[in-house]
């Protein structure tokens, strides 16, 4: 038995048309700097690197020019075992102990998520936010109090960004509530965030060749704002 296919030309130029349209809107779903390494799940750095699929949405508030992008692949076991691995011997390591986890990882937010949107988006550029009318720079070093919130830069660059808290009892100095990237949120002294030349020892999974991972640093605490 055989059978007879008839190739319409107007089916084909359909298809077409479909597959090219598909294509385009996979080329343009990610105008942020989205991290695309490959398929296979792998230790790189600090990061596992993954295809993530992302919807970006633009704002109302406080700008139209911020767009919010949501990471909706959610972390698989070993990448949530690893970002609590380093961080907590991170925070042991570098931040005598002091770095608090506040929630468990997450794809979802990144710092500037948590500090201007409440934790519902991945926000890649702050700018819009600190350079609108919601928010105020605080020019006295002096003056910086509860909720406003402090940028970090590194080479003039903005890394990071998280809101002044109390410290947690016991504790004195100045604290900040913030997200690691893709590490979940923490409490942590102003000046417990990832330098230059810091390195950390893993063993990562257990019991495989000990290595050495360089800090991507967040910079300083050079900046504070009052933001609505």
């Amino acid at each position: 038995m055989s059978l007879n296919i008839e190739y319409k030309p107007l089916t084909i130029l359909l298809c077409l048309s479909f597959f090219l349209a598909l294509m385009a809107s996979q080329a343009t779903v990610h105008p942020l700097s989205v991290t695309k390494d490959g398929e296979e799940e792998k230790i790189e750095h600090k990061h596992v690197c993954t295809f993530w699929d992302v919807t970006v949405e633009d704002t109302e508030s406080p700008t139209d020019d911020i767009v919010r992008a949501r990471h909706h692949r959610k972390q698989s076991e070993m990448q949530i075992r690893w970002y609590k691995y380093f961080w907590d011997l991170w925070g042991k390591t570098h931040a005598n102990g002091k770095l608090m986890r506040t929630s468990p990882p997450t794809n979802e937010i990144n710092c500037h998520g948590l500090t201007f949107d409440d934790g519902k988006s991945w926000i890649d550029d702050p700018t819009p936010f600190l350079e609108s009318d919601a928010c105020e720079k605080i020019v006295d070093p002096d003056k910086p109090k509860k909720g406003d919130v402090v940028v970090y830069k590194y080479k003039g660059k903005i890394t990071h960004t998280g809101r002044l808290i109390d410290p947690p009892p016991g504790e004195t100095g100045q604290w900040v509530y913030s997200q690691f990237g893709s590490a979940g949120d923490f409490k942590h002294p102003i000046n417990a965030v990832p330098k230059d030349g810091q390195e950390t020892e893993v063993e990562f999974p257990p019991g495989s060749p000990k290595k050495k991972i360089p800090s991507t640093s967040y910079g300083d605490p050079v900046e504070f704002y009052r933001c609505k």
